[in-house]
Parts: structure tokens; sequence; C-alpha cells
């Protein structure tokens, strides 16, 4: 599932305060999640009270975005980089670089992925009557489209036992009252499973191993 980027200012203090102001979460509690301040949330609350969403505009005179302005939540990571490490920004930028291109991915044959098991397409000689958008992706991309075998899901072990942790720790736990509170209440934890250490990883959280990834620059993996 994607999950929803802000792209503007506004957006992204909308989506830290809506939870808050329709009392789904405690200020304090998203205070502990969150990149920004305390004392930011506090006063966009505020302002969101007063004002509705025109309170939570930046105050400015510049245009509010621009065409290819850059994700808020990537300048955070800049930030966040440039804090850590007090890299300069040629250093931060090559670090941010993943030049490894995707050959190949594999996945299971559902109907999200591919239609040569879907009842609309099932045929004794494995001709797809409509080929899939993934599909397609891959070809114009040059990526090469690995299938598991039909109920063999072992074959998808790394995959499976993702959607496993997510189905016991996350959605047996929560409640959803539409669709945008499981987007907010999805992206949290998202946001603590990726700091989350893991045995797999040698005590690493996915953030950390990816980081260290990306500096060894390793040679491209098939799988």
């Amino acid at each position: 599932m994607s999950i929803h980027m802000a792209k503007t200012i506004k957006e992204e203090r909308l989506r830290w305060i809506l939870p808050i102001v329709k009392q789904e979460v405690k200020l304090k509690d998203a205070a502990k999640v969150c990149p920004h301040s305390k004392r930011s949330l506090e006063r966009w609350a505020a302002l969101y009270r007063e004002e509705g969403e025109a309170g939570l505009e930046p105050k400015s005179t510049e245009p509010k975005t621009q065409e290819k302005e850059t994700p808020i939540l990537a300048k955070e990571r800049i930030v966040e980089i440039r804090k850590k490490t007090k890299k300069c920004a040629l250093k931060i930028r090559w670090q941010l670089q993943f030049e490894h291109k995707i050959q190949a991915i594999k996945t299971d044959n559902g109907s999200i992925f591919t239609n040569y098991y879907a009842s609309m397409t099932k045929r004794s000689d494995m001709t797809v009557k409509t080929i899939h958008a993934l599909d397609i992706f891959c070809r114009e991309n040059n990526i090469i489209h690995y299938l598991i075998d039909p109920g063999k899901p072992a074959q998808n072990g790394t995959v499976e036992r993702s959607h496993r942790e997510d189905q016991e720790k996350f959605y047996e736990q929560n409640k959803f009252k539409s669709f945008n509170d499981l987007q907010i209440k999805l992206e949290r934890w998202n946001i603590y499973y990726n700091n989350l250490e893991h045995c797999g990883l040698n005590g690493k959280t996915p953030n950390e191993f990816l980081e260290d990834y990306q500096l060894i620059r390793p040679p491209n993996v098939c799988a």
C-alpha cells in the first residue's frame, strides 16, 4: 500500500494535527514520533482550531509550492543527516543516492501482481488475455518479473514473514474509523518499525542498515 507523502508544508502540518484535533491521539504521544517539536504541534493545533486549514498555511509572500520542490520528509532527512554527521551538502547528496538499478523482482501470484492466475485469464496454455500493469511497467523499465510456484508461499519467505509481522502487530492491534485513519496509523507503524532493532539485521534498525548499505555501495543483487 502506498503511503501519502506530504507535498506542501500545509499538508505536512495537517497530517499531524488532524489526529490530535479529532482526539484520536494525544499531543504528547504524537510528539514522540513526530519529527517536529511538541511546541510546533501545540501552535499548529491552536491555529487549526481558530482558522481551520488556512491557519496551517506558511506565513510567507513566497509561492507556496514549486513544481519540482523537494518533499518535506526528504528535507527533514537531509537536516537529520547534517546534524548527525556534519557532512557537507555534496557528501549528503552522495549518501542519499541509491544508484543500483533494480534488475528483477519476485512476487506471489495474486491478482495485484499478475494476471496469470486470475479467473478471467486462467487458461491451460498460460496465455494472458490482458497484460497486468506491473508487467507493463517491468517491460518498460527492463525489469524481470519472477513468480513463485503456485501454492508455495515459502518461496517468498521474507515477504510472508513481513506480512505476518504487520498482521499480528499492526492490523490485529488497531481499529480504523476510515481509510484516512488507516493511512495515518500505518505511517506511524512504519516509522516505528523502521527504527526498531531487528535480529535479522544483527541488532540494527532498517534505517541504519539502509544507511550502511548505501555507504558501502554493494554490487547489484538479483533474487
